[in-house]
């Protein structure tokens, strides 16, 4: 029988996974997009909104620690009969790989939050009309984080992968 906080903390750990890899791809994607048609006024102007008026800087990155944090409690608590305490050498390894590939995410994912919080003090220095340095500066942060979104993405597959795979690998 599960406990009830490993129960919890689990459906913690789900739900604030889901936020945080679904708006990290959803954004990654969708500027990477902006910005190859779009060019740098058009995705500037995209990216600025999304970092000056939409929650994003704050809710992602909370979701990512959130996620974080519960993983490792629920490493923690491992117990008999559960996933990761049920001694299965190939469901643990895989598993082990995709809490591996979450902290990298999570790694390369807060030096991309940096970037983010830059980008935002920029485009809110420069106001409604940036001059052309403030222009440059911000399409220099915004091709290091288009350049760099993709690689957070492809971790956090890995790790999503890694974290769903063990359950229907039992027995092999």
């Amino acid at each position: 029988m599960i406990s009830i906080d490993v129960t919890v903390v689990r459906a913690i750990h789900i739900f604030a996974a889901i936020i945080w890899v679904g708006g990290s791809l959803t954004i990654s994607l969708l500027l990477n997009r902006i910005m190859a048609n779009g060019g740098p006024q058009i995705g500037g102007s995209v990216v600025r909104a999304i970092y000056l008026y939409s929650p994003f800087l704050k809710v992602v990155p909370a979701a990512a620690i959130t996620t974080v944090i519960a993983g490792l409690y629920l490493y923690g608590r491992r117990e008999a009969g559960t996933l990761v305490g049920s001694g299965d050498t190939t469901q643990q390894i895989i598993l082990g790989i995709g809490a591996l590939f979450g902290l990298m995410a999570f790694g390369h994912g807060l030096f991309l939050g940096r970037l983010g919080s830059k980008y935002a003090e920029a485009a809110k220095a420069a106001g409604d009309n940036p001059t052309q340095e403030q222009i440059s500066t911000m399409a220099a942060i915004g091709q290091r984080i288009a350049k760099n979104g993709p690689i957070v993405s492809g971790l956090m597959i890995v790790a999503v992968l890694g974290m769903i795979l063990p359950r229907y690998l039992a027995g092999i």
